[in-house]
């Protein structure tokens, strides 16, 4: 029971829990970056294309994406027809709009193949990648979601090998790494 409205084959794309839904958003399918959003219901196995308002962001793939307050979905860089891209996004579900976030502090440098996830229900984390010159990248960056800025993040201790591609789980307060290539 797919319904009529599935999304397209696509890889890259980000994925969200909402509401007893899957969200996707972007991704790239053959060799086109993705914007649109769809929503796999859980309970009737539906897919529904959202249809947003105002201007969507730059189609994307290889971004992150984490759910914020059950409302919105926050997307960071990605790959898109420019280029590698450095901005963050919001998408609330309520209104269905997507705005762009201005920002504070340091900026991390644009990026594919990183990972994001929420922490402490304030803070979006962004971690590795490869850079606009396709190398690979090991800094951290916390996004604190209330005040719109930027933190660079200095690490103490043994610090993983710089990696791209990566997955990882949140358990309370540690950040679990899986996978991802290393130059």
């Amino acid at each position: 029971r797919l319904g009529t409205e599935h999304p397209s084959k696509r890889w890259g794309h980000s994925v969200i829990l909402y509401n007893r839904s899957m969200i996707i958003f972007g991704g790239r399918h053959l060799q086109r970056s993705l914007s649109n959003i769809y929503s796999l219901d859980f309970t009737s196995l539906t897919w529904t294309k959202i249809e947003p308002n105002g201007t969507p962001p730059p189609a994307r793939d290889s971004h992150s994406a984490v759910i914020y307050k059950n409302s919105d979905m926050i997307i960071f860089g990605g790959n898109g027809s420019t280029g590698k891209l450095n901005d963050l996004w919001n998408f609330n579900f309520n209104d269905k709009k997507w705005n762009k976030i201005s920002v504070e502090g340091v900026v991390p440098c644009a990026r594919d193949g990183h990972l994001s996830s929420l922490i402490y229900n304030k803070y979006m984390i962004i971690y590795a990648g490869l850079d606009d010159k396709d190398e690979v990248i090991n800094n951290i960056f916390l996004f604190d979601i209330n005040n719109k800025k930027l933190i660079e993040c200095e690490i103490e201790g043994v610090f993983p090998q710089n990696r791209d591609g990566q997955s990882c789980c949140l358990v309370g307060d540690k950040l679990y790494l899986f996978g991802g290539q290393s130059p």
